[in-house]
């Protein structure tokens, strides 16, 4: 499989696509899919960056995509200029822009929900996966004629879809003499010139495919401002953002005291994030930890299970 001839597969068939599913048959497949729309997802609202739907599948749903995940998106090709993908992060996609002394970043309004099914099945047979296959993946994947925000199928499908956006956004880049990255709906320009309207060429090429920028998270930087991208600094080194510190050491203070509303756990991993942003920032705050000697309560512990999860 290449990125020239993406799909060359004569048996990825529905039978296949059953199989690699868990399926026994197609019949079962056809049950399964038909009955997404009924039970198979949760829905729930997040208002920590305005209003935000989320579509929690339900376990067995949520099992069916990660399955395709491994039989199917991950195989399929993408653009290099993504990060949200296995093997790469957020901490690897900072570390492209690192030294450079200009940068724009942008954000994509909406960004799932303008990804409509018939754009996913486009894409999928564009790629070319045989009709019947591409259309019972992006019946899986997709809800209410979108693309969602919660499934584990979401950010690969994404990148499926925005495969030709991304190579048009590299070009844009490549003519402005800076380097291009996305990470789910966030792009990353930078580079050693004042960006000059890149970011009217990236609107030109967004609104080609239906897509729009949201202006209110758009951002353009110079040599004398600190870069930010995906809540990484980016300068001559790594950092997370001021924000993200401070909010920690609180956190840590209250572990002090004891009265922690974070378990355990939660605050190792945000520390071990730290450090795989920055080694010698995350080893200090190890060292804090292990002098604190104290553990949340039971009581704080079992309510930092929702908490934890938006801070």
């Amino acid at each position: 499989m290449t990125s020239q001839n993406p799909v060359d597969r004569h048996d990825w068939d529905l039978a296949w696509l059953a199989t690699g599913l868990g399926f026994s048959s197609t019949s079962e497949l056809g049950a399964a899919l038909g009955s997404i729309d009924r039970r198979g997802y949760n829905l729930f609202a997040l208002t920590d960056h305005g209003r935000r739907v989320i579509s929690a599948p339900r376990p067995w749903l949520k099992a069916l995509q990660r399955n395709a995940n491994r039989a199917i998106f991950d195989q399929l090709p993408v653009s290099d200029s993504v990060y949200s993908r296995r093997g790469r992060g957020v901490v690897a996609n900072a570390k492209l822009h690192l030294r450079n002394s200009y940068m724009t970043v942008m954000d994509v309004e909406d960004c799932f929900p303008s990804t409509s099914k018939a754009a996913v099945l486009h894409s999928l047979e564009d790629l070319g996966l045989p009709a019947a296959v591409a259309g019972a993946l992006t019946r899986l994947c997709t809800y209410h004629g979108f693309l969602p925000q919660g499934p584990p199928t979401s950010p690969a499908v994404l990148n499926v879809v925005f495969r030709p956006i991304d190579e048009a956004l590299m070009e844009v880049a490549s003519a402005h003499d800076a380097l291009y990255s996305r990470y789910m709906d966030d792009l990353a320009f930078s580079g050693m010139h004042p960006l000059k309207r890149l970011d009217r060429d990236v609107c030109r090429v967004l609104g080609r495919f239906g897509y729009g920028t949201n202006s209110a998270k758009s951002r353009v930087w110079g040599p004398a401002d600190p870069h930010t991208v995906t809540k990484i600094v980016v300068s001559t080194s790594l950092s997370p953002t001021p924000e993200f510190l401070r909010a920690l050491s609180a956190q840590l203070e209250s572990l002090e005291i004891g009265n922690c509303r974070l378990t355990y756990e939660q605050l190792r991993g945000k520390i071990n994030w730290v450090k795989d942003v920055n080694q010698a920032l995350g080893r200090s705050l190890e060292q804090r930890i292990a002098r604190s000697n104290r553990v949340p309560s039971k009581n704080l512990t079992r309510r930092a299970t929702v908490i934890g999860a938006v801070q």
